[in-house]
């Protein structure tokens, strides 16, 4: 079991490797370089900032869930939790490390159902203001499906609702997956109902701080576009890269690696951006954020062993 699980995951290594191959060459990774040299130091500073406030919007947004359910964990807390777990998810398929949160999260006195419930509902919000921006991009890119484009990911979306309020659907979990584990995760129906009944306003924040989040990053690589003399609309850069990060959810390759890249290089081309100047900026990206994420679980792995 163990054996196949570690050669699916090589196998999505590979995909990845091989898209990224597929990309530097078909962009000619001399006119790359040639590229990101003309990038002033501001855009680059701003990509390195733009790490921070990726963690840091997540974990307040985490933090208005988290206040809902009146679990006091500190702020503090949140950002190292969710930074570890940011960094895992970079390094897993369709960026299930993440969920690796629920671990965190339950060290406390916070029980597996909330850890679990917060981190699903956190995602769920996530993908839902992604989709919202994904079903602007099908009319702007794909106006031909964008109907039926628009459809399915609605129909996604509620059966996705569905799956978490659907209490037969909770009680097969239990007794067909969690089993003996399943008491471990009590607590996450009643959770679930009390913040849908009693708490929407956390539920809007989080809404809000997902959407300022992405709006940010669109600031991030507007300003990159601005240094290399491209005026981007600030809107179409959020739904090309909401269209980005839906597509990295289908698990082939590690965290969406390669795949998101290609999928922003085409639909930049069709707005006649230069595909070398889309695909240096969007590799430049990712490069920092595996590379960042890279170091701090280097950090915490030396730091466990010390310990």
């Amino acid at each position: 079991m163990k054996k196949n699980k570690l050669l699916k995951n090589l196998l999505k290594v590979l995909i990845s490797l091989l898209i990224l191959g597929v990309l530097v060459y078909k962009l000619d990774i001399t006119k790359i370089y040639s590229t990101l040299s003309k990038i002033t130091v501001i855009p680059i500073i701003l990509i390195l900032l733009h790490y921070g406030f990726t963690i840091f919007f997540n974990a307040l947004g985490l933090g208005a869930l988290t206040n809902a359910l009146d679990l006091k964990i500190r702020f503090k807390k949140l950002l190292k939790y969710y930074i570890l777990a940011y960094s895992i998810g970079r390094f897993t398929p369709a960026k299930a490390g993440e969920f690796s949160l629920v671990h965190f999260l339950s060290k406390g006195d916070t029980s597996h159902g909330k850890s679990l419930l917060i981190t699903l509902v956190y995602k769920l919000i996530t993908i839902f203001v992604l989709s919202i921006l994904s079903i602007m991009g099908f009319f702007l890119f794909f106006p031909e499906r964008a109907i039926d484009l628009s459809l399915l990911i609605i129909g996604i979306i509620v059966v996705m609702g569905f799956l978490m309020i659907s209490s037969r659907i909770r009680e097969i979990i239990k007794r067909r997956i969690l089993k003996k584990k399943a008491s471990k995760f009590r607590g996450f129906s009643k959770s679930l109902f009390y913040l849908l009944k009693e708490k929407k306003s956390a539920l809007l924040w989080c809404f809000l701080i997902i959407t300022l989040r992405v709006f940010l990053t669109a600031i991030t690589i507007w300003a990159v576009f601005l240094s290399l003399n491209i005026n981007v609309p600030i809107l179409t850069i959020m739904i090309i890269n909401a269209l980005g990060l839906i597509i990295t959810l289908i698990p082939i390759s590690i965290s969406g690696l390669g795949i998101k890249e290609a999928a922003t290089v085409f639909l930049y081309s069709k707005l006649d951006i230069d595909a070398v100047i889309s695909g240096s900026i969007y590799l430049l990206l990712a490069f920092f954020h595996f590379a960042i994420s890279a170091l701090i679980l280097l950090f915490f792995i030396l730091k466990k062993r010390k310990h």
